[in-house]
């Protein structure tokens, strides 16, 4: 654990020191993932693509 804080030091204190975050892209992911499982066999895709649309506000 040791040899892989060293060897990765920088990338760790970026990582820490940043203020950028997918978090909002997670969440999205998450959201078209969670639809799909509920909406599991929609005959029309575009009703598909509507619901997704409506509930990511996008």
């Amino acid at each position: 654990m040791a040899k892989t804080l060293i060897t990765r030091e920088k990338a760790l204190l970026d990582t820490i020191i940043s203020s950028l975050s997918n978090g909002i892209m997670e969440g999205t992911n998450n959201k078209i993932k969670l639809i799909k499982r509920r909406g599991f066999g929609y005959q029309n895709e575009d009703r598909f693509f509507l619901r997704l649309r409506l509930e990511t506000g996008r």
